[in-house]
Formats: C-alpha cells, structure tokens, sequence
C-alpha cells in the first residue's frame, strides 16, 4: 500500500498535479526571497539511461546571490528520483561539513521535498538517503523548500555540465562565465 503511494506520489508530481491529502509541500519561494533568507543551498541531480553518468549537485549562495561554495559529483543513480535525493542528501552534508545551522535547502523535485516534509516511511529506493538527509537536517536545523526549475537553473547547468564532463575542476574559484550570467539572473529574479 506504500509503495502504491508513493508511485501514485511520483506519477502526481511528474503530471504537474498537486500532492495527495495529508502531505505537506511548502509554496514555491522566488530567488529574491531565498537571498533574503541569507545563506541557503540549491541543488539537483541528473539522470539518463542512456548517455552521461548521473550527477548531483549542490551551491551554497549567500544574500547577494553569489557563489560561495559548490559540490558537484558523479553518482550511482537508477532512477532520475535516486539522483534528486542524492543532491538534496548531498546538500545536507554539505551543510553539516561546513557548520551551518538554520539553512534552507532548495530543489526542483516536488516529490522528494514532498517525502522530507511527510510523516510517512517512503519504502522505496530511495528510504535510506530520505533517512539520512532528514537525520542531518533534524540534527542542524535545516529545512526543504521546493522550487521552480526556473529558480534552480543555476545549478541544473552546473549538475547537466559535470555529467557531461565540460564542467572545470576549478569551477567553484574560477567561475564559468554561463554560471555567473546564471547566478547574475538569480539575484534579479
């Protein structure tokens, strides 16, 4: 019967159409609110069958909307829904490796905010890293907010390009001018 939810909870969420009863799913928060929020971390995962490895990403972005620190990483990843929990757990440790309390972490994934933000067990494939990511947040006060792709654009180019292997080791002290222009219309949305 979970399982048979939380199926039900991926196909809702893909189709656009909002979560079942019961689950909690904070509105979606602009870019000038995040950076009025201070310090906060966007992140996102990618997937494909068939061509580059998946990825997932993490940026921590100050008040002004500038780059502060970064992660990005190749993951074993089955599923488009494993790498978007990857990122998110990945951002919590990130947190947590750096000593910050109080964050907002940030993802595009309706259905993997919806699982942080539930009461419910997900049992699925990806039960252990919601564990995980939910332990690390309780621990720091942390806490999950959806947003749109529009919002995560940034770090969709950062995740996108180091699957693709085009993204510089040192992207996060030198950065790639496409990611500046994106972190430019951050801080103007």
């Amino acid at each position: 019967m979970v399982i048979k939810f939380i199926n039900g909870l991926v196909s809702n969420c893909l189709n656009e159409a909002p979560p079942p009863s019961g689950i909690q799913v904070s509105s979606q928060l602009s870019a000038h609110a995040l950076c009025e929020k201070g310090l906060f971390i966007l992140c996102d995962g990618v997937f494909s069958q068939s061509s580059s490895p998946a990825a997932s990403s993490c940026l921590l972005i100050d008040e002004n909307c500038s780059l502060v620190d970064g992660l990005a990483k190749k993951v074993k990843a089955s599923s488009l829904l494993v790498a978007e929990a990857l990122a998110v757990r990945e951002a919590c440790s990130m947190a947590d490796i750096c000593g910050l309390v109080n964050l907002v972490i940030c993802s595009d994934s309706k259905v993997v905010i919806s699982l942080l933000l539930s009461e419910l067990d997900p049992h699925s494939e990806i039960e252990s890293i919601i564990e995980d990511a939910r332990r690390i947040a309780a621990h720091l006060n942390l806490s999950f907010e959806h947003i749109s792709r529009q919002t995560n654009a940034t770090v969709n180019f950062v995740v996108k390009a180091d699957a693709g292997g085009s993204l510089p080791i040192n992207w996060v002290s030198i950065v790639p001018g496409h990611l500046v222009l994106l972190l430019g219309r951050l801080a103007c949305s």
